[in-house]
């Protein structure tokens, strides 16, 4: 099986392997998770497709330990946070706010999307559940460091069967450019200014666990919508949450159709396979890549959850549909906050 799928790295371009090892990758950590009956099943394809969905060689051990180290870190700081919240909530936000604007700061200065995607969520999600539920964040936070280290053991199993082409025909890496530090400080305050209103909303509303799959989608529009001018941004927020629910609708029923793990991942297999082409292109990304992988994203945010809650009975359909609700209100709101940023504080570079 090796040489087999070392003979078809061989012979097809990088652009086909990537999206092969994507559409694996995913159907394969979906598969496990769930067999497994695994509370928080669907962190695992979710993590691993933050990995798959970059155009990178496959991760080296000291990455992931790496990897895993910094996003137990950010996990641990989000529950160090949980007594300040219930003591002292105007300090505990305010180092919250400082937490999510360093993050952005940081993915806007060129580190990975990847890593900030999981630091986002140890400065929002973990705090908001805690301020209801320390043991829930205490689960969470379990869940999701157990979740980085399974996806890392699919991501290297999807390398393993789809690997590389041959060095030669890899691309040259080059050194990225040095942002410009006015251009790095805006990005990362209108990303800040589109997660933390509805993060500090959510603090004072009941069940804020049910709110969780809805800040995730925030936290990665708020990552998605760092280098782009308002139209551009607003364009692309709608257009990945379109994609992602009309895939989650699309799933959702055939999965009222034939409910089993079969169907599931097969229907996740399929869904890389479809969107796979639109985040790889060549030897690097597609133009508008950020769109399908946010995309892809969004449908696993929506999906997963609610096939979870189908083990509860008859809610689970409209839980589905509430969740849909949240994401395209979360959208507009978005998409509302970008423009007013940009017409509050215009990017000066392109006006001159």
């Amino acid at each position: 099986m090796t040489a087999m799928a070392q003979a078809l790295a061989n012979s097809q371009s990088i652009e086909t392997v990537r999206i092969f090892r994507l559409a694996a990758g995913i159907a394969l950590a979906l598969a496990f998770s769930q067999a497994i009956n695994w509370p928080a099943a669907f962190i695992v394809p979710l993590l691993a497709s933050v990995l798959l969905t970059l155009p990178l060689p496959a991760p080296t051990p000291k990455f992931a330990l790496g990897f895993v180290l910094v996003v137990s870190g950010s996990l641990l700081l989000g529950l160090l946070l949980l007594p300040m919240l219930h003591y002292q909530p105007a300090a505990g936000v305010l180092l919250i706010s400082l937490g999510v604007f360093a993050c952005f700061y940081f993915g806007a200065s060129g580190g990975s999307a990847a890593l900030v995607t999981f630091l986002l969520l140890g400065f929002t999600v973990i705090p908001l559940i805690g301020s209801e539920s320390i043991d829930g964040a205490l689960m969470v936070s379990g869940g999701l460091i157990v979740g980085a280290v399974i996806a890392f053991l699919f991501i290297w199993l999807a390398y393993a069967i789809f690997p590389d082409p041959v060095a030669g025909s890899l691309p040259v890496k080059q050194k990225p450019e040095k942002p410009n530090p006015d251009l790095v400080l805006r990005s990362a305050l209108r990303s800040s200014v589109i997660v933390l209103p509805v993060l500090l909303l959510f603090f004072f509303v009941s069940d804020t666990s049910a709110y969780a799959a809805a800040l995730i989608k925030i936290a990665t529009m708020g990552q998605q919508s760092s280098h782009e001018d308002a139209r551009s941004a607003g364009r692309d927020l709608l257009l990945s949450t379109l994609l992602g629910g009309v895939a989650a609708v699309i799933i959702w029923n055939v999965l009222q159709i034939w409910p089993t793990l079969l169907i599931y991942s097969l229907l996740f297999l399929l869904c890389g396979l479809i969107m796979g082409p639109k985040i790889f292109s060549g030897q690097g990304m597609a133009p508008q890549a950020s769109v399908w992988s946010y995309g892809l994203l969004t449908m696993m945010v929506i999906v997963a959850p609610a096939a979870m809650d189908s083990a509860g009975g008859d809610a689970a359909g409209s839980k589905f549909f509430d969740r849909i609700t949240m994401f395209v209100v979360a959208t507009f709101y978005a998409v509302t906050a970008v423009y007013l940023f940009d017409q509050l504080w215009p990017d000066r570079s392109k006006l001159e």
